[in-house]
């Protein structure tokens, strides 16, 4: 199966953010074998969550650990028939471990997104409350 995350650029942390963490990490959780893809999206006026979505569809990814997601970019994933679980885990090698281990629960609560160049959620953003 093919695992994806979004990762920081020291790919060793998981990004807060989906749609404009700068890699994303697939690992193939049969062999262990790991590709970083780099997330064209990062810095797109708007729809990164969706482009960054579209990504993973096109890298054939089945499942995403992330912190968070907004629901636009939920909607292509849960179209692609990709499971999103949440990790609070912000360690890339924990948040592999906790999924292969089954300790990670499907994410059910989205976020309405961050939109207008807010995608670092940190603004005050109001498309981050319970998050």
């Amino acid at each position: 199966m093919k695992l994806s995350m979004p990762i920081n650029d020291d790919e060793k942390m998981l990004c807060v953010s989906f749609g404009r963490a700068p890699k994303f990490l697939i690992v193939d959780t049969e062999t262990n074998e790991k590709q970083v893809v780099i997330n064209t999206a990062a810095d797109a006026a708007g729809g990164a969550g969706i482009a960054a979505a579209q990504i993973l569809v096109n890298q054939g990814v089945q499942a995403l650990v992330t912190p968070r997601l907004g629901t636009n970019s939920a909607e292509v994933l849960q179209k692609a028939k990709i499971m999103v679980f949440k990790c609070n885990n912000m360690i890339v090698d924990a948040a592999i471990r906790e999924y292969n281990d089954k300790k990670l629960t499907l994410l059910t609560a989205f976020h309405p997104g961050f939109h207008h160049g807010s995608g670092n959620g940190n603004n005050g953003s109001k498309g981050n409350k319970g998050f």
